[in-house]
């Protein structure tokens, strides 16, 4: 199997909030509310409590794009089970996450909970559940397991300098962004967005990089920037190999969109 390994820029304190994996695959047709139950005890040790939640939408890219106003389609909603969140015993901070069609593991950030844990840690214990997952299917009869996409995504909480606002610490740390005016009649915004979505390859996916203003801790306002990348798995290939390169796209990625001022005096890069 391909090693997982994280990207080779390291900072000493990162902006990273949260983190997801997941592994989309064709819909277990079989699959039955008593299953959630069942696998539940197979994941109970490192996984006690559980949570039921609405489904999340499929991953569904299309190649070439195709114009939002034509992809219109009416969709038969699906009856059943839903989607199951496995909390862990340790802190709450990861918790892994179950539908008919979609496998996935997350990381918080919570009190007490430390750094984040690298890429490798995360990915390898991902990819084992999700074997673990496969098993039962297959003890279980309702597999076999078609994965069909990837999807890995960071959130970042970007907490301005004292005295600073976020609008203007969002002016500094995206490359090319500046409220630069032809004349001074406008002042600061004081609402900013940034959405921007780059390729993966020769059709392989997408990157989708998201950032605004919102409410942190303490009720302070922060930059949220969320990266995710969504990378097509094509039969026969490692999933490790797909989740290494949607996990690439993410962090170097992150890179590409922030200054170099931004990246040292913020957070602390490596040189």
């Amino acid at each position: 199997m391909t090693d997982l390994r994280s990207s080779q820029t390291s900072f000493e304190s990162p902006p990273v909030y949260e983190t997801a994996l997941a592994i989309q695959f064709e819909e277990l047709t079989k699959f039955r509310a008593i299953h959630f139950g069942r696998f539940h005890q197979t994941v109970r040790d490192q996984f006690p409590e559980s949570e039921d939640h609405g489904r999340t939408e499929p991953i569904n890219e299309t190649f070439p794009t195709v114009p939002r106003q034509l992809r219109l389609q009416l969709v038969e909603k699906k009856h059943g089970p839903e989607r199951v969140w496995f909390r862990d015993r340790v802190d709450g901070s990861l918790l892994l996450q179950l539908q008919p069609d979609r496998f996935g593991l997350n990381w918080r950030r919570v009190e007490g909970s430390g750094a984040y844990p690298s890429f490798e840690q995360n990915g390898e214990m991902f990819l084992e559940r999700f074997a673990r997952f496969q098993q039962f299917c297959d003890d279980e009869g309702i597999g076999p397991l078609n994965p069909d996409w990837v999807e890995v995504v960071y959130v970042n909480h970007i907490v301005p300098f004292e005295g600073e606002t976020a609008v203007d610490c969002f002016g500094t740390i995206f490359e090319g962004l500046n409220w630069g005016l032809s004349d001074q009649w406008l002042s600061s915004p004081e609402l900013v967005t940034f959405n921007r979505v780059f390729p993966i390859g020769d059709q392989q996916g997408r990157l989708f990089a998201e950032a605004g203003v919102a409410r942190g801790s303490q009720s302070r306002e922060i930059v949220l920037m969320k990266m995710t990348a969504r990378v097509m798995h094509k039969s026969g290939s490692q999933l490790a190999e797909s989740l290494q390169l949607a996990h690439n796209f993410v962090t170097n990625g992150f890179v590409s969109l922030t200054t170099d001022a931004a990246r040292q005096e913020r957070w602390g890069q490596a040189q």
